[in-house]
């Protein structure tokens, strides 16, 4: 009974471990950094943390700073229009390569995912 109990144990523990490990992409800033583009904007994100954004039909840099939490890229960008209000975005990356990223925003209640090609 004790030996049944404790291959028991081993399973659930390594099933926990299997399903923790799965949730999270493994990612490190160096794939990050670099200049990639959507259907909407062109972004550049630099080793120091900082880049911009630019709407492709307008040619107009908006400052930014990311951060990288695990598998969320957050993004504050600065100097939107007139008021130079700050938005903050994070995106929830689901797979990366060195030529493709694809995410969604967080606050995205349909997790709709967006294309970012590297440039």
């Amino acid at each position: 009974m004790k030996k049944k109990l404790i291959r028991m144990s081993l399973l659930l523990a390594t099933l926990l471990i299997s399903f923790a490990s799965c949730s999270k992409l493994d990612i490190e800033e160096d794939q990050i950094v670099g200049r990639w583009q959507t259907s909407k904007y062109i972004y550049q994100f630099n080793e120091d943390y900082s880049g911009y954004r630019t709407p492709r039909d307008f040619q107009e840099d908006y400052p930014l700073t990311w951060d990288l939490n695990v598998d969320e890229l957050e993004l504050r960008i600065t100097g939107v229009g007139e008021s130079s209000i700050v938005i903050y975005e994070t995106w929830v990356i689901t797979s990366i390569s060195d030529s493709r990223m694809e995410a969604y925003d967080c606050d995205d209640p349909d997790e709709t995912t967006v294309t970012f090609n590297r440039i």
